[in-house]
């Protein structure tokens, strides 16, 4: 019988492992959801929202580049 003493001591060891290594991926997802969170709240909502206040066109920033004759754009 000291067999199966010995085979219930290792699944209880390997079960307290699992569990120490659980508790860390817990602490670690919740380090991570902290961050998230402090994350969105510094988001700043304004500078995401974009400016009606815009007197340019949208084409203005593109500007036309002439094409020598003879030459082709790859």
């Amino acid at each position: 019988m000291p067999k199966k003493k010995s085979v219930t001591f290792n699944v209880t060891k390997q079960l307290e492992d699992i569990e120490i290594e659980l508790d860390e991926a817990m602490a670690s997802l919740d380090d991570t959801s902290n961050r998230i969170d402090d994350m969105i709240k510094n988001i700043d909502t304004p500078d995401l929202v974009p400016s009606t206040d815009d007197t340019e066109s949208e084409d203005s920033s593109v500007e036309d580049t002439p094409v020598a004759e003879g030459k082709e754009n790859d």
